[in-house]
């Protein structure tokens, strides 16, 4: 089974022994979140958490309107995405940058710089992480705070 799985975290997956590829759930000037996966894998692949708790019946679900989920998510070191929990530096609120609204469009002039600033007088569009919200909350946070990013690889289901 192909499934989709998705972590907290940002470029730690290496350091924690992911050796897929994995992709920022990030909008940008270039690219709306919700076109990473399009067609057949949009409207099929079934979308877990890195404990194998089904966030998401399928891709296309994330950006139905609702795209709320139950089960956490968790950073690659396998902390929950949560405030409190020991992340180092400590997620803002549980918040996680997104650069877009709540159905995967980029929010122009949100996306720190395509993701290039950490400047404080920019802002980019972020979303709650906590379970039972929405993945796609349209906030906003200064491009300085430390927030999660959700990141995304496919898996055959052969192994992580």
């Amino acid at each position: 089974e192909k499934k989709a799985k998705a972590a907290g975290g940002g470029k730690k997956a290496k350091a924690a022994g992911k050796t897929q590829t994995w992709k920022a759930f990030l909008s940008s000037s270039k690219q709306n979140v919700k076109d990473i996966l399009k067609g057949k894998e949009a409207s099929q692949l079934v979308v877990y958490n890195t404990k194998g708790e089904k966030l998401f019946n399928n891709w296309a679900d994330i950006f139905d309107g609702s795209n709320s989920f139950t089960p956490m998510l968790y950073a690659f070191d396998g902390k929950k995405v949560d405030e409190g929990q020991g992340a180092n530096p400590e997620w803002s609120d549980a918040d996680g940058w997104t650069g877009s609204d709540a159905s995967g469009n980029v929010v122009a002039g949100k996306t720190c710089n395509d993701w290039t600033s950490s400047a404080n007088n920019l802002q980019g569009a972020n979303t709650e992480l906590d379970a039972g919200n929405a993945m796609l909350k349209n906030e906003t946070h200064n491009c300085n705070d430390t927030l999660a990013v959700v990141c995304l690889t496919l898996n055959d289901g052969k192994g992580e």
